[in-house]
């Protein structure tokens, strides 16, 4: 196996394994809500007066429910677009001399002109000009570099694999911006965004927010147990079919140079 391929296979398993960390920790924790054992425990007595304060949520066991929801589905989001930046880098570190010409005219001339002229042992040039290619946020923006630079168009590997995946992913990801910046209240912008045709329907309609939920009627998002179980499922195999697509575009490319 070549240097390439050991590190996209490292990158998709360490991401496979830290998706499921989170939802083991998410289904021990919702199994210890109900449990006298773990509520007499002063540690985490301790740690819901921290958590919620000195107001306890009349409804607190519920309460408690929703923040872990919200809590894990927030790290498996993370961890996914942690793996994502992690495969970009990657492919752009292992083939830069490929890559290099095809930055954007979008971008600065002076950095397409840097990269087109950087030397191998460049080593800090180059690890520049990645940090300023690779996203470190943003699903979208992963994609358009990920199909600029391996013509893998990541929500058709899903669709054709399973058409729920690449609208729950997409929905989390518009879902925990929400979420962080506007305590879930749903915008103009959210609504045409996950109204966006998909399979004669909408992303939302195949999401599993929206089998619950019409869109238009939709005032503030809400995270119940399906959702992160959903989209644990949906992220947990789309790191599988991603690596495994990186892997065979990267054995044509070093095919292509023999």
């Amino acid at each position: 196996m070549s240097e390439f391929a050991e590190r996209v296979t490292h990158y998709g398993t360490k991401c496979r394994q830290h998706l499921s960390r989170v939802r083991l920790a998410h289904v021990l924790a919702l199994r210890a809500v109900g449990c006298e054992q773990c509520h007499s425990d002063q540690r985490v007595e301790n740690l819901i007066c921290e958590s919620f304060g000195s107001e306890m949520p009349a409804a607190f066991e519920t309460k408690l429910c929703e923040v872990l929801h919200k809590v894990h589905f927030m790290s498996l989001k993370v961890n996914f677009e942690l793996f994502l930046n992690r495969i970009l880098s990657t492919i752009w570190a292992f083939h830069f001399t490929d890559l290099a010409p095809t930055i954007s005219v979008d971008k600065p001339l002076s950095l397409r002109e840097l990269a087109t002229s950087v030397t191998e042992s460049n080593a800090t040039a180059r690890e520049f000009i990645i940090d300023k290619i690779v996203p470190r946020y943003g699903l979208e923006r992963f994609e358009t570099v990920l199909e600029k630079a391996t013509h893998i168009q990541l929500r058709d590997l899903l669709k054709a694999e399973d058409l729920s995946y690449w609208p729950q992913i997409y929905a989390a990801f518009e879902i925990r911006n929400l979420v962080e910046h506007c305590d879930g209240h749903v915008s103009r912008v959210f609504r045409k965004q996950l109204a966006e045709s998909w399979n004669k329907s909408t992303l939302w309609a195949h999401s599993s927010w929206g089998e619950r939920q019409k869109l238009n009627e939709l005032t503030k998002v809400v995270i119940d147990e399906e959702d992160v179980t959903r989209t644990y499922t949906a992220m947990l195999k789309a790191t599988t079919l991603l690596t495994e697509a990186v892997l065979r575009w990267g054995s044509v490319k070093v095919r292509g140079r023999v």
